[in-house]
């Protein structure tokens, strides 16, 4: 079966930021990826202070079929006190399931550039093009997949109608110069945006916190 991940894009209210960052990794991420068959989550924050959505996080799982489980769809459908309190502040929501269509890389970077558009297709030949250029250390490249109409109870927490995306290339490059450069460029081909690592969490990680 091919990877499937969720990609999520958002902001999060300045006054609540704090509490946010703490929810996110003790709480959030544990319990996402501690689900069976999750491999890991990993967070970003732009590189532009002023960019919007500031924040970016890739869950990545074995295929896009953990993400329609019964026990994701459970938590979804009984957000935790702290995620109730939490959700309500976030802003600029986008969150898509995804199936990994091709990936490619020559090291890893904590270093990214985002690329999202409607053509899947268009976006394979940036990605096939870029490795090794400008830094470029790898790619990876993800498609929509359908995902059930009905709203969650988080869904309701953020206001409801979360954006979703129709395809995304990921590019991992080498420094923040590399990554200016790349977003520069690749405007003229969809949303282009470059983030910096926060963390990063494992289903191993996750197991032993909870």
């Amino acid at each position: 079966m091919s990877r499937g991940g969720l990609l999520i894009w958002n902001d999060c209210k300045p006054d609540a930021l704090e509490d946010y960052e703490r929810w996110y990794q003790e709480e959030h991420l544990p319990e996402r990826v501690g689900i069976l068959g999750y491999r890991f989550g990993v967070r970003y924050e732009a590189l532009d202070s002023t960019a919007s959505p500031r924040f970016f996080t890739r869950y990545e799982v074995a295929s896009p079929e953990v993400l329609l489980s019964p026990a994701y769809r459970g938590i979804l459908a009984e957000p935790s006190p702290w995620t109730q309190r939490v959700m309500p502040n976030f802003a600029n929501m986008s969150r898509t399931l995804c199936r990994r269509q091709g990936f490619e890389g020559i090291g890893v970077s904590g270093l990214l550039v985002t690329l999202t558009g409607p053509d899947g297709r268009r976006l394979g030949d940036v990605a096939r093009s870029a490795l090794g250029r400008r830094g470029c250390l790898g790619w990876s490249l993800w498609q929509a997949v359908e995902e059930p109409s009905s709203g969650t109870s988080e869904m309701a927490l953020r206001g409801g109608g979360d954006q979703t995306i129709e395809a995304a290339l990921l590019l991992q490059v080498a420094r923040a110069a590399d990554a200016e450069a790349w977003t520069r460029q690749l405007r003229s081909d969809g949303e282009a945006r470059s983030y910096g690592l926060i963390s990063v969490m494992t289903a191993e990680e996750a197991r032993r916190i909870g």
